[in-house]
């Protein structure tokens, strides 16, 4: 399913401290004894050392929630008597996985017994889809690449700090239980960054519009503080707020068709990657495919947003096949993602009847 460029979409996103934030470097072996027990993870960027968010270490949250919220949506679908759009149940990527199923590793081909090869029984990546839950498919499994990525993310200057990103270290001590005072040899500290915000992209590959949305809804709940970020959140830390900021779109002209244009007359429009194989000129192997795609999420026909966009706000750039659109007006993408959120909820809650 990544054999072709169907579509694409980079969300770019902003993530501000709203108070302490720790993103803890790995355990080394300390070289300095006056360095905190606890330090914020850092790289190299432009010739210097700096704090930033491992684009693992948020995945890693935005997958998580992720994952409670469709597990959330599942139960209350069969508890109305109703059944979820998908065949799948989530799984836990940690005790119970998702396992569609072994194939050979590259350059490797399997023999029978009497010696020829049987790469026909390799795993295709339409079997892998299938026997995946819709997190696996949008996150991946071993088996599956996952179409949604994380950069890094790094400190955002120029907005009148003279250090963006300021870290302070916070002093913390253990409470004896039978005294309860400060506990001897329980003395520890910690490093966070106290103000500032980071800046990174999430990057979409032959998307459904409901793993759009998905994205959306996890970007909310961040924002919203019903997703701390990083370590020591009981002791107060990781609450920040997160923006979606511009978005970038791609699409394969050939793909969409010589008639179908996705900004026209004011208008702005997203289709899922289900839709595009069925409408586009890609023959009928794709377009049979795409329709296999859809059959196995038991999604609804509508993989296609539509809305209005002011003049301005949408920048149209043609390179080859390839139709780029970035849309940097903040209210347009906000729209967006909202959009996309809301086929992705009442998808749901049409199948739950």
């Amino acid at each position: 399913m990544f054999k072709t460029l169907v579509n694409e979409a980079t969300v770019g996103v902003r993530i501000e401290a709203h108070g302490p934030l720790l993103i803890k470097a790995p355990d080394t072996a300390p070289i300095d004894p006056t360095l905190p027990d606890s330090m914020f993870v850092r790289t190299w960027k432009d010739g210097r050392l700096t704090v930033y968010i491992p684009g693992s270490s948020l995945k890693g949250v935005v997958r998580s929630h992720a994952e409670r919220l469709l597990r959330t949506w599942e139960n209350q679908a069969r508890r109305a008597g109703g059944s979820p759009p998908w065949t799948v149940p989530i799984c836990d990527p940690l005790s119970e996985p998702c396992r569609p199923g072994k194939a050979p590793r590259k350059g490797r081909a399997e023999t029978d017994a009497e010696g020829g090869q049987t790469d026909e029984e390799r795993l295709s990546g339409m079997d892998a889809y299938s026997r995946s839950c819709p997190a696996c498919r949008t996150f991946g499994n071993t088996e599956l690449a996952g179409r949604l990525a994380f950069s890094d993310f790094y400190p955002v200057t120029g907005e009148g700090y003279a250090d963006p990103n300021r870290t302070e270290v916070r002093t913390g001590v253990g409470i004896s239980r039978i005294t309860q005072a400060a506990a001897r040899g329980r003395l520890y500290q910690i490093e966070a960054v106290v103000r500032g915000a980071f800046a990174g992209q999430a990057h979409l590959r032959n998307f459904h519009l409901w793993q759009l949305g998905l994205l959306s809804q996890v970007i909310r709940d961040i924002d919203e503080g019903l997703v701390l970020l990083g370590g020591a959140k009981a002791r107060g830390f990781g609450w920040v707020g997160a923006a979606a900021t511009e978005l970038s779109l791609v699409y394969n002209r050939g793909a969409l068709g010589a008639e179908t244009m996705p900004h026209s007359e004011g208008r702005l429009r997203l289709w899922g990657y289900a839709d595009l194989g069925l409408t586009g000129e890609q023959g009928e192997g794709q377009r049979g495919r795409s329709r296999v795609e859809r059959d196995l999420l038991l999604w609804p026909p509508r993989d296609t947003i539509e809305l209005d966009a002011p003049p301005g706000t949408v920048e149209e750039v043609r390179v080859g096949p390839l139709l780029r659109l970035r849309v940097s007006d903040r209210a347009l993408v906000q729209r967006v993602l909202d959009e996309a959120a809301g086929c992705l909820l009442a998808a749901l809650e049409a199948t739950s009847r």
